[in-house]
Parts: C-alpha cells; sequence; structure tokens
C-alpha cells in the first residue's frame, strides 16, 4: 500500500508541476504578446503623427531662423499641414493633442472672422505661448524614450520635475479647496433638511 500512495504522490505533483507550467507560461506569454501590441502601437504612433508634425515644426523652424524672435507660431501654411497630419490619422491622435490642435483652429477660425469684419489682411499666426510646439517635441522624445530609440534628454530634465512638483502641488491643493467646499456644501444641506 506505501508503495501506491507513492505512486500516487508522485502523479499528483506532476500534474501539478505541470499545470503551474502550463500557467506560469501562458501569463507570460500574454504579457509579451500585450508588450509587442503595445509598442507596436507606439511606432505607429510616432511614425505616423509625431515624426511627421515633428518634420514640420523643425522645417517651420528652419523656416524662421534668423528672424528676430525666432519660432513665429503657427503660420497659415504649417497650420494646413497640421490639419492634414490630423484629418489623417484622427485615431491616433492622443486627447493633449487634439485639445491642443483645436485650440488652434479655433484661433484660426476666431481670426478669420475678426479679419472679414474689418477687412485686414493681416497673415494669421497662433500658437503664441508655444504650447503645440513643446507638447509635439516633448511628446516625440517621450516616445522615441520608450522605444528605446535615440532621444534629447534636455526635453525631460525640466518637464519632469515641473510635472511632479508644480503640477502636483497645484492638484494637490486644487483636491483639498474641492474637499473642503464639498463638505461645506453638506453641511449646508443637512442644516436646509432638519
Amino acid at each position: 500500500m506505501f508503495d501506491l500512495s507513492d505512486t500516487w504522490t508522485k502523479i499528483a505533483s506532476a500534474v501539478l508541476i505541470a499545470a503551474v507550467t502550463s500557467f506560469v507560461t501562458h501569463k507570460l506569454a500574454i504579457s509579451k504578446e500585450r508588450r509587442l501590441q503595445t509598442e507596436k502601437h507606439k511606432l505607429e504612433i510616432l511614425n505616423k503623427v509625431y515624426t511627421p508634425l515633428y518634420r514640420a515644426f523643425i522645417d517651420k523652424l528652419m523656416k524662421d531662423y534668423g528672424r528676430p524672435f525666432g519660432y513665429l507660431g503657427v503660420d497659415t501654411d504649417l497650420f494646413t499641414e497640421l490639419n492634414k497630419i490630423y484629418k489623417q490619422n484622427i485615431f491616433l491622435i492622443d486627447p493633449g493633442l487634439e485639445s491642443r490642435i483645436w485650440e488652434i483652429k479655433e484661433h484660426f477660425y476666431q481670426e478669420q472672422i475678426r479679419m472679414d469684419e474689418t477687412g485686414d489682411r493681416t497673415p494669421i499666426k497662433g500658437d503664441y505661448d508655444n504650447r503645440l510646439i513643446r507638447y509635439v517635441f516633448y511628446q516625440y522624445n517621450k516616445m522615441r524614450r520608450k522605444l528605446k530609440l535615440p532621444y534629447d534628454k534636455t526635453y525631460f530634465k525640466h518637464h519632469d520635475l515641473y510635472e511632479k512638483f508644480v503640477t502636483g502641488s497645484i492638484n494637490y491643493f486644487r483636491g483639498r479647496k474641492a474637499l473642503k467646499e464639498l463638505k461645506e456644501y453638506r453641511k449646508e444641506k443637512e442644516k436646509e433638511t432638519n
């Protein structure tokens, strides 16, 4: 009887080891496939969205080079190119980039209305605060860093510190203020119901 129990123990342990091994192998294969799909998607975003935008801004910077103020913002030619890239790859555009592009579109729309009303023919410019160009350059280098491609490290020195300390502090205090206002609102509601 001892030999039979020993045999069953060996069989049970072999089945258990096989089940655990297959489970771990399956989980590792799934995580590897997810990582590969994510990298493939990031590479597609880099190639179809950020690289063309980066090149368009570099061309604009080269065109504005030598002018007294350097980069003068988005003009109509650059706006047309940005809009073309946006429309062709709308399914790959992240919300941050989309909101900045819509800000530029709204600015150009409002300026066009103003020009039609006043008869002014001054060329339209946008992105005076450099929000769009900074975002594109940062995201371009961030994608390249995540894909382990060469990137410009200067975009991360101050941006990461800013995001960590300044934005984090602002969000912390906004959250505390919102919580305080919520407590006051609840107290007022309790007084009204009593």
